[in-house]
């Protein structure tokens, strides 16, 4: 299943994810968000600590790839991290979903382009190694 943007629009840019915030108070239903489109923080501000649901989907299959349950307090995000190598001019791009808790821990989950998924900091070290 192939999904699509809402009838009317299509995806921007080049990233090949959307984000879906599903809050507990759903008395709007969820929202998807097009991580690609400017303004999308701004635009969803209301969204961005209300405690819920936060998933990060595969635009051309409609699947979920993350999910991060945000509680009272949490600060969730979508980053993306490059890793490079200057010397060969070469560069890896994983695409990741998280939180700071409340408590001032981290939660960190990472996508590498070869379909590897980890978790913290090691995603550097891995990307590194996939670089050379």
């Amino acid at each position: 299943m192939e999904v699509t943007a809402a009838p009317g629009t299509e995806w921007a840019g080049d990233s090949p994810f959307f984000l879906v915030i599903e809050p507990d108070e759903r008395e709007n239903g969820n929202v998807g968000i097009d991580l690609d489109r400017s303004g999308w923080i701004a635009d969803n501000a209301e969204l961005m600590r209300k405690p819920g649901t936060w998933l990060l989907y595969h635009k051309q299959t409609g699947r979920p790839l993350f999910c991060v349950i945000v509680e009272d307090g949490d600060q969730p995000y979508f980053t993306k991290r490059h890793v490079g190598n200057l010397m060969a001019g070469t560069e890896i791009v994983a695409y990741g979903i998280g939180k700071k808790n409340r408590d001032g821990s981290m939660t960190r989950l990472w996508l590498l382009p070869n379909g590897l998924v980890c978790g913290g900091e090691d995603v550097e070290a891995i990307a590194a190694r996939m670089l050379g």
